[in-house]
């Protein structure tokens, strides 16, 4: 930073002069171990270098000057990158305040979508009858899965979102009053997906035609 360094005036004593030496010659062997530059205003923007309690890395701050991000080598060699909730610490709070940790795993998402499954037969609404939808990933491993059906509202029950597998239980006053039940499942490959609703009775769908959309996320972690 210009101007952090003392100068020795013409009229300075040799005292004085071995003193402003001694006081720069501290400030230059403190910079080869942390440097703390300035951002707009002076107010601290970033520190680099040794950080007290955390490693070697760097220190970004916010415009209040708390640090939020840390990018570090930590005493075991590990590089670790984290990054905290507004108005905490990063070097010093909890992992609960934390946004990131790279220390911690966390679910990568590597595709996502929507898929329909509606009537299409009547072979699929008697009792056992399965309706599939098949979608290629072709992610060349069995990603772990996270989907959720959304069920249809047509006399059936209010409109609600599950995490599958799922079985419904319920009757339909819409229907007569007929006990209804169906299961919402998938099963993945190194290629594809398929996801299936199974009907358990063998009420006719046809008067409603409902729609059961999932939603679905498959994640780089594997279901091996």
């Amino acid at each position: 930073m210009p101007y952090q360094f003392q100068p020795a005036g013409a009229g300075s004593s040799l005292e004085q002069a071995i003193s402003m030496f001694n006081n720069n010659f501290a400030k230059l062997d403190n910079e080869a171990v942390t440097k703390v530059f300035k951002g707009a205003g002076g107010v601290n923007a970033f520190t680099l270098g040794q950080i007290k309690d955390v490693g070697t890395g760097l220190i970004l701050r916010d415009p209040d000057d708390v640090p939020r991000i840390a990018c570090y080598i930590d005493s075991n060699g590990t590089p670790i990158l984290k990054v905290s909730k507004d108005g905490f610490d990063v070097t010093t709070t909890g992992n609960e305040n934390l946004i990131f940790n790279s220390a911690q795993n966390t679910l990568k998402v590597v595709s996502s979508g929507t898929v329909d499954l509606g009537i299409i037969s009547a072979a699929n609404i008697v009792a056992g009858g399965t309706q599939t939808h098949d979608l290629v990933h072709n992610l060349g491993f069995k990603p772990a899965v996270l989907a959720y059906a959304d069920l249809p509202d047509a006399n059936l029950l209010t409109t609600s979102l599950v995490q599958i597998p799922y079985t419904t239980f319920f009757t339909s006053g819409g229907l007569s009053g007929e006990f209804l039940s169906n299961t919402y499942y998938s099963h993945v490959d190194v290629n594809t997906i398929r996801f299936y609703v199974t009907h358990h009775t063998g009420t006719d769908y046809s008067p409603i035609t409902p729609t059961w959309s999932i939603k679905y996320y498959l994640l780089q972690e594997t279901a091996n």
